[in-house]
């Protein structure tokens, strides 16, 4: 989430959903999952594709509609947090075990040797994505106009940068990140509740 949201900081806004669209997202594919019957490759897909869809909806209401950020997101967050609970009609989640045929997942953010000695492969990830978006936002021209426009929008937009686009592109590389994190969570922590993720 920390590497997602500092895409939206660097634009000047701020993107208070991330926490309960985490929530949301394992909430809703652990329910497809166990509930539904869905195979676990796509319910992986499904809980960043929902991050995602929320980071396009933050976009939208920032650039398009011109809402402040602080208001557009806190509104995303409490629907977030309703969606999630109608879904799961208000109860706790648990994602399947290690030792069911479909609990191969969790050995994505977490091994466990016969030794008993557990490796923290997240830990891994988050190092190897944290150099790669450093370099996205350095090096590239999309995260170079995101930069711009957190030191001053008005001169980007008169610099024929389309603003509009990439304020867009920060928040769903916010949300598509909320969306991996909500996966890594649910890798570590089996159950989910309701609600939760304000606090994030």
């Amino acid at each position: 989430m920390a590497i997602g949201i500092c895409f939206v900081i660097a634009t000047g806004g701020i993107d208070l959903s991330i926490g309960t669209v985490l929530t949301m997202s394992g909430l809703v594919a652990g329910y497809l999952s166990v509930n539904m019957g869905f195979p676990i490759w796509l319910v992986i897909i499904i809980c960043i594709l929902i991050g995602t869809a929320f980071g396009v909806v933050n976009g939208l209401l920032v650039a398009k509609m011109g809402l402040p950020p602080f208001i557009a997101t806190l509104g995303t967050m409490m629907l977030s947090k309703g969606i999630g609970s109608i879904i799961t009609g208000a109860q706790s989640v648990t994602w399947k075990s290690g030792s069911d045929p479909e609990g191969w997942y969790r050995a994505i953010f977490k091994i466990k040797t016969e030794s008993g000695l557990l490796i923290p492969t997240g830990f891994i990830f988050l190092i190897a994505a944290a150099i790669v978006m450093a370099v996205v936002m350095n090096k590239t021209k999309a995260g170079r106009y995101i930069l711009s426009l957190g030191s001053n929008k008005e001169a980007t937009r008169l610099s024929g940068v389309n603003v509009d686009k990439y304020l867009i592109i920060a928040y769903i590389i916010s949300g598509t990140f909320a969306g991996i994190a909500g996966l890594a969570y649910s890798t570590i922590y089996s159950t989910l509740l309701p609600g939760g993720g304000s606090r994030i």
